[in-house]
């Protein structure tokens, strides 16, 4: 995503508060307007992604199989 993309319009603290099920009021003590989130957003978009999500450990693996059985 960039902040020329065609949905930038449509983000509103309004919307994202709604979606993360809080009220617009309490994002301001997080970030300090809406082009703080579309700044992380597009930060987050650019960064390098895992080409295949991390094995789970031995004990993870373990675990799995006993609550399995």
């Amino acid at each position: 995503m960039t902040r020329t993309s065609p949905y930038v319009g449509s983000v509103t603290m309004r919307k994202v508060a709604e979606h993360l099920g809080v009220e617009a009021m309490s994002l301001h003590h997080h970030v300090a307007d809406k082009d703080e989130i579309l700044d992380g957003i597009v930060d987050l978009d650019r960064r390098p992604r895992a080409r295949h999500p991390p094995r789970a450990g031995a004990a993870a693996r373990r675990a799995t199989a006993r609550d399995v059985n």
